[in-house]
């Protein structure tokens, strides 16, 4: 007879296997999108032009050069002619609002969005650099300059599609909103926050927002090798904390047994060694879901059952650094200060750690965590800067969610769609507070490797990305 030990195995067993069996690649929708009838040479002018301007934000004030707002401001005017002419128009400081009319003024409203500066050069790097950073030249298929990818290139196309429908006396369902903010780089304080604010005060609500964030990338995980497009349904917080230690310093010569720097570097260990828990959130769950069916058999097997193999999958997935990012809050290390000199004792270090937060978890949960961790009343902790975590915006189920993931297949037929967790920082929680639906894409393909150009030398963005651009805008612009 068969022992009640191998009859739960074999149940097991068959429930694994019928599982995996079962768990197969979502249906995918392919039909070609609408046309776009744009000069893609003279388009293509008009970015470079826009990537000249050195909008580069700081978060010193004094360092910002607003006379390139200005001119990025003059430039958008020159080329957008029927934008100015037919679109109301606001600024809020260097930011700008238009508000595009649509046919029903019973539906909620939409919101494209966008930034309008870029993260500074590094200083002595710019001999690296192919082409000039702020030359914006179109050379071997691509267009180079610091802001082609981040963003640009979507401010760019929202404006390119929407002057061209507007040329053809077009008009959207619904109200259209264009935002794009002055500050982004650099916490996005006086820009969306402002902009999010007005909207707030005039008791406007958004059917959604788009704002950059995810893309479609070839090589997400070495183990899918179909293109993988991912919307950010969500976005990690982040958290500054400053762990310090007193001392009475004095000479090298004699020390003591533990120097200030000593016992901040034993606390950064503690911390680098028993980091929080990690933990599946719904996004990382609705994309392990749409890319497992592409995976190996034996990954099959594991997301296909994660009431069982959950432990092992955390285990093994967050040993890479992206898979840790998705699964916990992470921590960085990155500053320490001591002594100015090597044969002075220190009589106060201080080091910062950098933690980018899981939605769910919140900026305290980290303070907590750091001073438990450290169990050290010679280290003080004190949390220095902070933004909590985002909201969750529901996906499958989620009309909008659906709109936006039809337009991403017209343009990207051979990826799959799928919600994803967004690592960064970006405007979109700002938006939060007048929207259920803040979702986070921008249209183009790159692999790991383009991706990396970004905030880096060489950035740059390819002339099929900003056909891709243009055409996903065009077709997303007349469905809403």
């Amino acid at each position: 007879m068969l022992t009640l030990l191998t009859v739960t195995i074999l149940v097991i067993l068959l429930i694994i296997l019928i599982q995996t069996l079962t768990f197969k690649k979502k249906g995918t929708v392919k039909c070609a999108p609408k046309s776009i009838n744009i000069n893609t040479e003279r388009a293509l002018q008009r970015f470079s032009e826009m990537v000249k301007c050195r909008t580069i934000s700081y978060s010193d004030k004094k360092r910002i050069d607003y006379n390139e707002f200005k001119k990025l401001h003059y430039i958008i005017e020159k080329n957008y002619p029927n934008i100015q002419k037919k679109l109301k128009k606001e600024t809020i400081d260097h930011s700008v609002i238009y508000k595009w009319q649509g046919q029903d003024r019973t539906l909620k409203p939409a919101l494209l969005i966008a930034h309008l500066d870029v993260v500074p050069v590094e200083g002595g790097t710019e001999k690296d650099w192919c082409h000039e950073p702020f030359s914006g030249e179109i050379a071997d298929g691509f267009i180079w300059g610091r802001g082609t990818l981040d963003m640009k290139v979507q401010l760019f196309a929202i404006l390119e599609v929407v002057e061209n429908l507007l040329s053809q006396n077009f008009a959207p369902k619904r109200d259209i909103y264009l935002a794009f903010g002055q500050d982004e780089e650099v916490g996005g304080l006086d820009g969306a926050a402002k902009i999010a604010e007005l909207f707030k005060d005039r008791g406007l609500e958004f059917e959604y927002v788009l704002d950059e964030g995810g893309c479609v990338t070839e090589d997400i995980l070495k183990e899918v090798a179909t293109p993988v497009a991912v919307v950010g349904v969500a976005e990690k917080g982040y958290a500054d904390v400053e762990i310090s230690c007193q001392d009475s310093g004095g000479h090298s010569s004699m020390p003591p047994q533990n120097t200030a720097v000593g016992v901040l570097c034993k606390s950064i260990v503690k911390l680098e060694q028993k980091q929080l828990k990690t933990k599946i959130t719904s996004p990382v769950k609705e994309m392990l879901e749409n890319i497992g069916p592409e995976m190996s058999f034996t990954n099959k097997v594991i997301i296909a059952n994660m009431w069982l193999f959950k432990p092992l999958f955390k285990s093994v997935f967050s040993k890479s650094k992206t898979g840790n990012a998705l699964l916990r809050t992470t921590t960085a290390s990155t500053v320490i200060q001591g002594s100015d000199a090597s044969n002075v004792l220190p009589q106060h270090a201080k080091a910062i750690i950098n933690f980018r937060i899981l939605p769910g978890e919140t900026s305290e949960d980290v303070v907590k965590h750091v001073i438990n961790t450290i169990n050290d009343n010679r280290v003080s902790v004190r949390l220095i800067k902070k933004w909590e975590p985002s909201e969750i915006t529901t996906s499958p189920s989620n009309d909008t969610f659906e709109k936006i993931k039809l337009t991403i297949q017209k343009v990207f037929p051979e990826a799959i769609v799928t919600p994803y967790l967004v690592i960064g920082g970006t405007d979109g929680k700002k938006y939060e507070m007048i929207s259920d639906n803040v979702y986070r894409f921008t249209p183009i393909k790159v692999e790991a490797s383009e991706i990396n150009r970004m905030h880096n030398t060489n950035e740059r963005v390819s002339v099929e990305n900003v056909k891709r651009s243009l055409r996903f805008f065009n077709e997303l612009v007349q469905n809403s």
